[in-house]
């Protein structure tokens, strides 16, 4: 295994093979363009399940329900650039990520950028000036997504009513207490039916699919708005304090 990684207030680079340091990052509160380089990966989002071939792009905006399913990580190879809104990049940011997205082969312009990502990030250079590049790279990759996104795949599934309706549900009312027979009970449906739809059809159970969520919204609460842990647990729907400062503490800091 093998990773490089480089990291500014406003965004990281990595690029990695092996399998992931971090698991589970379903939700987080950066964009984020992962370029895919190697191995085998599904990916799965609340609009595409495709498979992953070499050289796709994934554009993937902030707090978007997202999951890669590895197989043999240990040839899992990306590019994976997250970065957050500044006022010099904030307008481009709001055009470009609209939503997921998958370009399976990116023109020429932006895969030479990404090239010289992965040249940069292994060069000598200081880190001052990686930092530099890394940044202006951004720029570039967002003015010509703008200006080009063709072949972009953004609807590959359709889910089935029960799944879109209860994530509809989640995602309105987060705050309240769900639960599975809860959310069951609005949908007309049997628990168990629709836990296994939902399990099935995105790769993650309701009760983390809930957590997350929630875990998501209480990080964006504390770091924008300078909650205190407290306070945001119990906006976000938490009610055990103790269960959700564990999972606070493990929450990436991204």
């Amino acid at each position: 295994m093998f990773e490089y990684y480089i990291e500014t207030d406003t965004l990281h680079l990595k690029y990695a093979k092996g399998a992931p340091a971090v698991k589970g990052q379903e939700f987080h509160n950066y964009n984020e363009f992962v370029l895919f380089l190697g191995g085998s990966s599904f990916f799965i989002s609340k609009n595409i399940q495709q498979k992953l071939t070499y050289g796709s792009l994934l554009i993937i905006p902030k707090e978007h329900f997202h999951h890669f399913c590895v197989e043999q990580p240990e040839n899992y190879e990306r590019l994976i650039l997250g970065f957050q809104e500044t006022s010099e990049t904030n307008r481009l940011i709001h055009d470009v990520m609209d939503a997921i997205k998958i370009i399976p082969i990116p023109d020429e312009k932006t895969v030479s950028v990404f090239e010289s990502l992965i040249q940069i990030v292994k060069s000598d250079i200081s880190p001052e000036d990686k930092k530099l590049f890394i940044y202006s790279a951004l720029i570039q990759l967002l003015i010509y997504l703008k200006q080009n996104s063709s072949g972009a795949i953004s609807k590959s599934l359709s889910l089935s009513p029960e799944v879109s309706q209860a994530l509809s549900i989640i995602d309105e009312k987060y705050r309240e207490n769900l639960s599975v027979k809860s959310i069951a009970d609005m949908l007309f449906v049997s628990p168990s039916t629709l836990a296994h739809k939902f399990s099935k059809e995105l790769n993650i159970s309701i009760y983390r699919y809930i957590t997350k969520k929630r875990l998501m919204e209480a990080h964006k609460l504390i770091r924008e708005n300078n909650e205190t842990l407290s306070s945001a647990a119990i906006k976000c729907g938490f009610c055990d304090y103790s269960c959700f400062y564990r999972l606070y503490k493990k929450y990436p800091s991204e």
